[in-house]
């Protein structure tokens, strides 16, 4: 985890993604679709109710979340729609605009620390 800040971006294809490393794709919804494979983290292991995706959409991957991956700060977004800080965002993608992302480097520390959020060092486990 990226200093107490997961932000998981449910897939259900292969996606660019933010070189950002506080953003980690996952594939929801992997128990109703095993032999789709993308090669990131899936919501069906730990507890989990990704059984339940074709119900509950990225809910699953919410509760999978909570579930799995201990944060100070946890938020999900989908894998077309990243936030983007508008004062000039360095674009990914290319000239791709449609899925372009932005890919700025946050002090994530600082911020936390500035928030209250304590110490981010002993927490640096790879989120890929």
């Amino acid at each position: 985890m990226a200093c107490g800040i997961t932000v998981a971006v449910a897939t259900r294809e292969v996606c660019r993604m933010s070189a950002d490393r506080v953003y980690m794709p996952f594939q929801g919804g992997k128990a109703l679709h095993p032999p789709i494979e993308f090669g990131v983290t899936c919501d069906n292991s730990r507890d989990n109710i990704s059984s339940l995706n074709g119900r509950y959409s990225e809910l699953t991957g919410s509760c999978w979340l909570q579930e799995s991956r201990p944060s100070l700060y946890q938020s999900l977004v989908y894998y077309r729609r990243h936030f983007v800080k508008p004062d000039n965002p360095e674009l990914y993608g290319g000239d791709d605009k449609l899925f372009a992302v932005a890919s700025q480097r946050i002090d994530y520390e600082s911020l936390l620390d500035e928030m209250g959020g304590g110490n981010c060092s002993d927490r640096t486990e790879a989120l890929y």
